[in-house]
């Protein structure tokens, strides 16, 4: 089973073993975009973890689900990564997320005061990172497709929300709207918006 709504019930499980703990954290890439409405589909989780709750994420991570072993990835130089399969769905766990970009080493740690907090998923606050950030990762990974995306997106998002659905069940944009979305993901379905 690996619906968009199966990962997002794993994703708002692992969320809120998180919050138990008092882990900073945030979602990243394309399950970012998806909750955002920028993109209509998303592959696995990118967890990315401050460096000081590395441990205690792990941990959280080894109870949920199994550790698998990774082969690394030249243009990545990232001081942790971790790969786990959570009920048949893959999380990657990042800390201090890194970059090769033309021969450069480019290192992002989680900064907290970039997270955003206004979304929820199953009613269970899911913290972001910030899409200028991706952006700019995405630029440096050589991920034109992605960046142009983002960059559309920011510019026209009420095109993008009417564009994009997912069979969700609800996401919550906490400051004001509630978002119900339709049962299939196609391009033809419309987001519709309810005051809270």
């Amino acid at each position: 089973m690996n619906t968009i709504e199966y990962k997002l019930t794993i994703l708002a499980k692992i969320a809120k073993e998180f919050a138990k703990q008092k882990i900073t954290w945030a979602l990243g890439a394309s399950g970012m975009l998806f909750i955002r409405g920028v993109v209509n589909n998303f592959n696995d989780l990118d967890l990315i973890i401050a460096k000081e709750d590395e441990k205690k994420a792990l941990s959280i991570l080894r109870k949920l689900g199994t550790e698998n072993k990774l082969t690394s990835k030249i243009e990545y130089c990232s001081e942790g990564f971790y790969n786990f399969l959570i009920e048949q769905i893959e999380a990657d766990v990042i800390v201090n997320f890194g970059i090769i970009s033309h021969h450069q080493k480019h290192i992002f740690p989680l900064v907290a005061s970039a997270i955003d907090y206004s979304y929820s998923v199953y009613d269970t606050i899911i913290p972001l990172q910030t899409l200028t950030e991706w952006s700019y990762y995405y630029h440096l990974m050589g991920r034109d497709y992605k960046t142009k995306l983002i960059n559309n997106y920011l510019q026209h998002p009420n095109t993008y929300q009417a564009l994009y659905s997912s069979p969700l069940g609800i996401i919550k944009f906490n400051y004001g709207y509630r978002v119900r979305i339709t049962e299939s993901v196609t391009l033809a379905n419309l987001i519709t918006c309810l005051e809270l």
